[in-house]
Protein backbone atom coordinates (compact mmCIF):
# COMPACT_ATOMS: atom_id res chain seq x y z
CA UNK A 1 0.00 0.00 0.00
CA UNK A 2 1.15 3.88 -0.81
CA UNK A 3 4.59 2.31 -2.18
CA UNK A 4 4.87 1.46 -6.12
CA UNK A 5 5.80 5.29 -6.79
CA UNK A 6 8.78 4.82 -4.56
CA UNK A 7 10.51 1.32 -5.95
CA UNK A 8 13.94 2.03 -7.93
CA UNK A 9 12.61 -0.35 -9.86
CA UNK A 10 9.45 -0.91 -10.18
CA UNK A 11 9.67 -3.78 -13.07
CA UNK A 12 11.94 -6.02 -10.55
CA UNK A 13 9.42 -5.72 -7.73
CA UNK A 14 6.40 -6.72 -9.58
CA UNK A 15 8.80 -9.70 -10.92
CA UNK A 16 9.57 -10.52 -7.97
CA UNK A 17 6.24 -10.39 -6.12
CA UNK A 18 5.31 -12.97 -9.18
CA UNK A 19 7.73 -15.46 -7.85
CA UNK A 20 7.29 -15.14 -4.41
CA UNK A 21 3.60 -15.84 -4.66
CA UNK A 22 2.01 -19.71 -4.48
CA UNK A 23 0.31 -20.50 -7.96
CA UNK A 24 -2.76 -18.47 -8.00
CA UNK A 25 -1.92 -16.26 -5.62
CA UNK A 26 -2.83 -12.71 -5.47
CA UNK A 27 -2.45 -9.23 -4.51
CA UNK A 28 -3.83 -6.17 -4.07
CA UNK A 29 -2.06 -2.77 -4.08
CA UNK A 30 -3.37 0.55 -3.47
CA UNK A 31 -1.27 3.70 -5.40
CA UNK A 32 -1.97 7.30 -5.76
CA UNK A 33 -2.34 7.80 -9.88
CA UNK A 34 -2.37 10.29 -12.29
CA UNK A 35 -4.88 10.91 -15.00
CA UNK A 36 -3.81 9.28 -18.39
CA UNK A 37 -2.60 11.54 -20.34
CA UNK A 38 -4.54 12.48 -23.69
CA UNK A 39 -1.72 14.68 -25.45
CA UNK A 40 1.74 16.09 -25.50
CA UNK A 41 0.27 19.00 -22.83
CA UNK A 42 -1.19 16.03 -20.58
CA UNK A 43 2.54 14.22 -21.03
CA UNK A 44 3.87 17.30 -20.43
CA UNK A 45 2.05 18.01 -16.81
CA UNK A 46 2.49 14.19 -15.80
CA UNK A 47 6.36 15.01 -15.55
CA UNK A 48 5.93 18.24 -13.95
CA UNK A 49 4.35 16.89 -11.53
CA UNK A 50 7.06 13.56 -11.20
CA UNK A 51 9.76 16.61 -10.77
CA UNK A 52 7.98 18.07 -8.08
CA UNK A 53 7.90 15.04 -6.32
CA UNK A 54 11.25 14.03 -6.50
CA UNK A 55 12.97 17.27 -5.00
CA UNK A 56 11.42 16.00 -1.80
CA UNK A 57 11.54 11.84 -2.73
CA UNK A 58 14.76 11.70 -4.78
CA UNK A 59 15.27 10.71 -8.54
CA UNK A 60 13.71 7.13 -8.24
CA UNK A 61 9.97 8.54 -7.08
CA UNK A 62 7.51 7.78 -10.16
CA UNK A 63 3.84 8.06 -10.01
CA UNK A 64 2.01 5.88 -12.87
CA UNK A 65 -0.99 5.97 -14.57
CA UNK A 66 -3.61 3.04 -13.80
CA UNK A 67 -2.64 1.77 -17.26
CA UNK A 68 1.09 1.69 -16.33
CA UNK A 69 0.35 0.50 -13.67
CA UNK A 70 -1.86 -2.77 -14.91
CA UNK A 71 1.18 -3.10 -17.47
CA UNK A 72 3.48 -3.43 -14.84
CA UNK A 73 1.31 -6.64 -13.40
CA UNK A 74 0.99 -7.94 -16.92
CA UNK A 75 4.33 -7.79 -17.82
CA UNK A 76 5.58 -9.73 -14.47
CA UNK A 77 2.75 -12.38 -15.42
CA UNK A 78 -0.32 -11.44 -13.24
CA UNK A 79 -4.12 -10.82 -14.35
CA UNK A 80 -5.63 -8.33 -13.17
CA UNK A 81 -8.70 -9.73 -11.18
CA UNK A 82 -9.84 -5.84 -10.40
CA UNK A 83 -9.04 -2.25 -11.18
CA UNK A 84 -11.06 0.03 -9.29
CA UNK A 85 -10.02 4.37 -9.40
CA UNK A 86 -11.64 6.36 -6.40
CA UNK A 87 -11.13 10.12 -6.06
CA UNK A 88 -11.19 11.69 -2.67
CA UNK A 89 -12.61 15.46 -3.49
CA UNK A 90 -11.42 18.26 -1.60
CA UNK A 91 -12.34 22.10 -0.56
CA UNK A 92 -11.07 23.16 2.55
CA UNK A 93 -9.03 25.44 4.30
CA UNK A 94 -5.39 24.27 4.55
CA UNK A 95 -2.91 21.62 3.40
CA UNK A 96 -3.37 19.42 6.07
CA UNK A 97 -5.16 16.19 5.61
CA UNK A 98 -4.61 16.21 2.04
CA UNK A 99 -2.48 13.42 1.01
CA UNK A 100 1.07 14.68 0.03
CA UNK A 101 -0.44 18.71 0.10
CA UNK A 102 3.06 20.32 0.18
CA UNK A 103 4.43 18.13 -2.73
CA UNK A 104 1.20 18.77 -4.81
CA UNK A 105 1.71 23.36 -3.64
CA UNK A 106 5.47 22.29 -5.22
CA UNK A 107 3.93 21.50 -8.03
CA UNK A 108 1.70 24.48 -8.45
CA UNK A 109 4.72 26.57 -7.38
CA UNK A 110 7.21 25.27 -10.02
CA UNK A 111 4.81 25.71 -12.97
CA UNK A 112 3.69 29.46 -11.61
CA UNK A 113 7.76 30.08 -11.49
CA UNK A 114 8.32 28.86 -14.81
CA UNK A 115 5.37 30.96 -16.00
CA UNK A 116 3.73 27.61 -18.02
CA UNK A 117 0.71 28.87 -18.00
CA UNK A 118 -0.95 26.81 -19.91
CA UNK A 119 -0.07 23.72 -17.85
CA UNK A 120 -0.88 25.38 -14.44
CA UNK A 121 -4.27 26.07 -15.42
CA UNK A 122 -4.13 22.39 -16.84
CA UNK A 123 -2.90 21.27 -13.18
CA UNK A 124 -5.66 23.51 -11.69
CA UNK A 125 -8.52 22.06 -13.57
CA UNK A 126 -7.23 18.76 -13.25
CA UNK A 127 -5.40 18.17 -9.25
CA UNK A 128 -5.24 20.98 -7.32
CA UNK A 129 -6.04 24.75 -7.33
CA UNK A 130 -4.90 26.76 -4.31
CA UNK A 131 -5.59 30.06 -3.50
CA UNK A 132 -5.38 32.48 -0.41
CA UNK A 133 -8.58 33.75 1.28
CA UNK A 134 -8.63 35.68 4.81
CA UNK A 135 -5.04 34.71 4.91
CA UNK A 136 -5.30 31.19 4.53
CA UNK A 137 -4.47 29.28 1.63
CA UNK A 138 -7.88 27.30 0.42
CA UNK A 139 -7.19 23.86 -1.80
CA UNK A 140 -9.88 22.54 -3.94
CA UNK A 141 -9.57 19.21 -6.49
CA UNK A 142 -8.96 16.22 -6.04
CA UNK A 143 -6.69 12.90 -5.62
CA UNK A 144 -7.04 9.73 -6.94
CA UNK A 145 -5.90 6.29 -5.89
CA UNK A 146 -6.50 2.85 -7.62
CA UNK A 147 -6.94 -0.07 -6.30
CA UNK A 148 -5.76 -3.13 -8.23
CA UNK A 149 -5.83 -6.91 -7.48
CA UNK A 150 -4.06 -9.09 -9.53
CA UNK A 151 -3.74 -13.08 -9.55
CA UNK A 152 -0.71 -14.95 -10.42
CA UNK A 153 -1.41 -16.86 -13.42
Amino acid sequence: MMSFHHFANPEQATRELHRILKPQGSLSSLDPVLNEPADAEGRQLNEAIEEAFQEAHGPDFRFFTVAQLQELYTRAGFSIEKCQVNEIPFDQKGIEGIPMGPHWNQVRENLWFRQETGLLQKFEQEYFNFRTEDGQVVVKGRARWAIIRAVKG
